[in-house]
């Protein structure tokens, strides 16, 4: 049986177990980090963890929880020092802090790992009632705070909140499947608390730079790569080099505009402009 610690150790533990989550799951992912590593790393017993979170992927949200608050902060910041006007204005806006800023920065902070889509995915059906309500309240809130500043830039919403950031949500992550690091969350620790297959090794790549998920140069992705990490590649095999009578390859490029598309597409069906 686990023994009991004192309030002055659970905070200690509570603290070294997050740090452990962040060293590890950061770069690797969630499947690809085992609970023995992160007891090992903060003294404890493995029966002890459960006395803080439920499960790994428990810890994980509760990271992406308290990672997102910090962003969001950062957007309202940028929305107040821009100050972007109209349909145009504001989905470019969107599109540089959603798809472009928070996929950068999760990288730049050691939590690419979190950012593959099957970890998204993984993570997601992991969620009990509350992380899941904890994640909803969160983003709800969010969209109060920028609703003023919406207003300001001359868009008024005309979907109730939850759509909206429903919304807000799948502009999010689409752009995480085309701004993401390869070779992360598709696989598991050696140590077996997790049953997926093991995955390469993380590799940092982004579209723009002119590399696409698999770390290939756009334009070099071999015709018959259907997957990457067991997600769907952005690239077809029926669309590439290796079929030149069917067009050319889709690159990095064309995502972005579809992207900058959806955004756009996305304000104007939600909100009204009244820009002077």
């Amino acid at each position: 049986m686990p023994r009991r610690f004192t309030p002055e150790e659970e905070q200690v533990i509570r603290e070294s177990l997050r740090q452990a989550a962040r060293a590890q799951m950061g770069p690797r992912g969630v499947r690809r980090t085992s609970i023995d590593e992160l007891v090992r790393a903060a003294g404890i017993s493995k029966g002890s963890f459960y006395r803080f979170w439920e499960s790994k992927e428990s810890l994980a949200l509760d990271l992406l929880a308290e990672w997102e608050r910090e962003f969001h902060r950062t957007v309202e910041q940028r929305f107040q020092s821009e100050q972007p006007r109209g349909f145009e204005e504001s989905a470019a806006f969107l599109r540089s802090v959603l798809v472009e800023e928070f996929p950068r920065r999760m990288i730049t902070a050691g939590m690419q790992g979190l950012l593959n889509p099957d970890e998204i995915a993984h993570l997601a059906r992991a969620a009990g009632e509350r992380e899941a309500r904890i994640m909803d309240e969160q983003d709800l809130r969010f969209f109060d705070r920028l609703r003023p500043l919406f207003l300001k830039a001359g868009l008024r919403p005309t979907e109730d909140t939850p759509v909206i950031v429903a919304g807000l949500r799948a502009v999010f992550e689409a752009g995480a499947s085309v701004v993401r690091p390869s070779g992360v969350g598709g696989g598991s620790a050696a140590s077996g608390d997790s049953d997926d297959t093991e995955a390469p090794a993380p590799e940092l790549t982004s579209p723009a730079d002119g590399v696409v998920a698999s770390g290939t140069p756009a334009g070099d992705v071999p015709a018959d790569r259907e997957s990457v990490d067991g997600a769907a590649s952005p690239r077809s095999p029926s669309i590439g080099p290796g079929h030149p009578d069917r067009g050319p390859a889709l690159a990095p490029e064309h995502f972005h505009r579809a992207l900058a598309l959806m955004i756009e597409g996305f304000l104007r069906q939600t909100f009204s402009e009244e820009v002077a």
